[in-house]
């Protein structure tokens, strides 16, 4: 993956937070596995932003980065 490529796998992955932190926020379940194939959700698993104990939540860092991603 060239870094262009994961910078846009990165920036992609915060997108996709926000969706998954509302539906923490909202108790419900996020609607996969930790499927780390799928890059994005490596992706967040790498920067912390998704627990590794099910059932998968977002975590205390991934809100802030979701969060912050809002605040743009």
């Amino acid at each position: 993956m060239t870094q262009a490529e994961a910078d846009f796998v990165e920036e992609y992955a915060r997108s996709l937070l926000v969706g998954w932190a509302d539906r923490c926020v909202r108790g419900l379940a996020l609607d996969f596995d930790a499927d780390t194939s799928n890059p994005y959700v490596k992706c967040a698993f790498d920067k912390g932003w998704l627990t590794k104990a099910k059932p998968l939540r977002v975590s205390a860092k991934g809100f802030t980065a979701a969060a912050s991603f809002l605040k743009r």
